[in-house]
């Protein structure tokens, strides 16, 4: 059992990044195609290909576009991201690649009526999708995060895209108090792939995000 869509987030918080146009309280409008600048915080051994923020998005070093570019991954817009000032002392002796912020050109929104179950949510409509690869995620709060398909996870594998938190989009916790529950999720760059199972043991899919094209 395939999924058809992943949530993509950052693995480790060091480093971290502030973006220095926005207050922390709120996410940047997904629209916005204005210069945005970024600072650096004190935690953090080395620049990694994926940076987290508060401000609702990822930061992308360049081997991610490029890695895009080369594998035809659809609907990604990627505008640059500087970093206007790092507080750690160890990454400022190295060397810092061009960091990126990504548009996608398309919308999974979140439906209230079918996609919001026990505490997960699952695919809701999809809106302008262009045939497009990678989406963001619309929640009743705003946009938040993003969303692809498996040819963005084979285009990750191929060009060894690290520091990467990828989940199929039904996945959640079964009990959120379970603090001793080992985190879960897809080693997409590891050495078994595709994996054995793509849900944790006992999980139970929902059927709205699965391919029911028996050949994955």
């Amino acid at each position: 059992m395939t999924p058809l869509f992943f949530k993509i987030t950052y693995w480790s918080g060091k480093p971290f990044a502030e973006c220095n146009d926005i207050s922390t309280e709120y996410f940047v409008d997904v629209s916005v195609r204005d210069s945005l600048t970024f600072q650096i915080g004190d935690d953090g051994k080395r620049w990694p290909d994926v940076i987290g923020t508060r401000a609702g998005l990822l930061l992308f070093s360049r081997k991610v576009p490029d890695a895009f570019r080369a594998e035809g991954v659809r609907g990604a817009e990627f505008i640059e991201a500087p970093i206007t000032f790092v507080r750690n002392r160890l990454l400022m002796k190295k060397a810092r690649p061009s960091y990126f912020r990504m548009c996608a050109s398309a919308i999974i929104e979140h439906d209230s009526e079918v996609s919001f179950e026990g505490e997960r949510f699952i695919p809701g409509r999809i809106v302008a999708s262009c045939d497009s690869d990678v989406f963001h995620l619309k929640l009743p709060s705003g946009i938040y995060g993003y969303v692809c398909n498996r040819r963005v996870l084979e285009a990750i594998r191929r060009h060894d895209i690290g520091n990467l938190h990828i989940v199929p989009l039904d996945y959640y916790k079964v009990n959120k108090l379970d603090f001793f529950t080992p985190p879960f999720r897809l080693n997409v760059t590891g050495r078994e792939w595709p994996p054995q199972s793509w849900y944790p043991d006992g999980f139970v899919p929902h059927a709205a995000n699965l391919d029911n094209d028996t050949s994955n």
